[in-house]
């Protein structure tokens, strides 16, 4: 329900909620960035239910980590997660099936 809110807002062009989205999209890519720096994967993918909701979010997360780059050490590229608002769900799955009894 406060997705769909903010949601509306965003297209609507409110300032708050745009201002929302941008910040957690730079937060975010500074997250990215930082375990990119860490573990040097091939990709990444964003995913979970405020992603889904919010499609944007995708692009500005690529576009601020694209900026975040260090010269000569280019970045994965950041993409949406095919399980959309499931993929957080299902990635609690796997690691509970890897997890000792």
């Amino acid at each position: 329900m406060a997705f769909t809110a903010l949601r509306e807002a965003v297209r609507d062009g409110r300032q708050w909620a745009v201002a929302a989205l941008r910040e957690s999209g730079r937060a975010l890519a500074t997250a990215v960035t930082g375990v990119c720096e860490l573990v040097h994967p091939s990709l990444v993918l964003i995913g979970g239910g405020f992603a889904a909701v919010m499609p944007e979010l995708v692009a500005m997360v690529a576009e601020r980590t694209k900026a975040l780059e260090r010269p000569g050490h280019p970045l994965p590229p950041v993409r949406p997660a095919t399980l959309g608002g499931l993929s957080s769900l299902h990635g609690a799955v796997l690691l509970a099936r890897g997890l000792p009894d």
